[in-house]
């Protein structure tokens, strides 16, 4: 109905407007794209100066993992990989939270794009998908119609800051450093409105760094007076949870938990032991709107 209303001119839509102001471009840069995509080794193996590892670029529900990670010749990591994206809605009767492994977090997603998601000469890892989009946004899975793609990407890059650097204070100041050049192992998964970019970044001085980036665009819910008490502010009321971006329409106050699992090698197997520690969480006072009082949970 929704579809038969928009396509039929009875929907009240939103104009999208280009312009941005005094910027000198009229739509966001984008560089242009290499023809083709570089593959590497069919064993997926890495090897950049002390660093070896394997990639694994792509598992149905929980993304990217890297494999048998090791520098200097000592492994420190039998796996290091994203294992879920959740993210918890605010609102009255309306508050939910998306666990995005329950969804996928590579399957629904489409090959990196050279020059916009990845650097000219950046290599990419193949890997099989068996979901079909269909143009109403829903999906297919049929694994015997599964064909490549190319979710997860490699390459070097030139960091803006320095290892080490100093000023030698003589006459002329003499100044000397030694420039920072990481391997980033990229991989960007598409959940429904939100793209989750994932970088793991290898360093020379045998640092890693595991981070996630969100983009894509919000989801956003109507609220009418219909949606308050008799005589109530909509907008009030719903400003208590969310940004509103025009009237009748709200982006909801959220945040994103990115989940990764390490299991570390360092040391040895008696170095690796982990202490688990038990801790409670005391009630908290019940608010005005809440039906019910917030249950007690144990964590570890």
């Amino acid at each position: 109905e929704l579809r038969a209303a928009r396509e039929s001119g009875a929907m009240p839509l939103c104009r999208v407007r280009n312009e941005t102001g005094n910027l000198p471009w009229e739509v966001p840069r984008r560089e242009d794209a290499p023809s083709g995509r570089r593959r590497v080794e069919a064993k997926r193996g890495v090897r950049w100066g002390g660093w070896r590892f394997t990639v694994s670029p792509q598992r149905p529900s929980s993304g990217p993992a890297l494999l048998d990670v090791s520098f200097g010749g000592e492994r420190v990591l039998y796996e290091l990989s994203l294992q879920d994206a959740m993210a918890a809605y605010s609102g009255d009767d309306e508050a939910f939270f998306y666990s995005d492994a329950a969804w996928s977090l590579s399957m629904l997603s489409a090959s990196l794009e050279p020059g916009v998601d990845c650097p000219s000469g950046a290599t990419y890892f193949e890997a099989a998908t068996w979901y079909q989009l269909q143009e109403t946004g829903s999906a297919v899975a049929d694994a015997t119609r599964a064909v490549p793609f190319y979710p997860t990407c490699i390459f070097e890059w030139q960091e803006d800051h320095t290892i080490w650097r100093h000023m030698q204070n003589t006459e002329p100041p003499r100044v000397r450093g030694l420039g920072r050049r990481t391997l980033v192992v990229r991989s960007i998964a598409t959940v429904a409105n939100y793209d989750y970019i994932t970088d793991v970044k290898f360093r020379e001085d045998g640092e890693i760094e595991a981070s996630v980036r969100f983009a894509g665009y919000i989801e956003a819910r109507h609220y009418t007076d219909h949606d308050t008490e008799a005589g109530g502010d909509a907008a009030a009321h719903e400003s208590l949870y969310s940004s509103l971006l025009r009237p009748g329409l709200a982006g909801p106050v959220h945040c994103h938990i990115a989940a990764f699992k390490a299991d570390f090698d360092i040391g040895g197997v008696r170095a690796n032991t982990l202490r688990v520690t038990s801790v409670g969480a005391s009630d908290a006072p019940p608010s005005p709107r809440e039906p019910f009082p917030r249950p007690r949970h144990p964590y570890k």
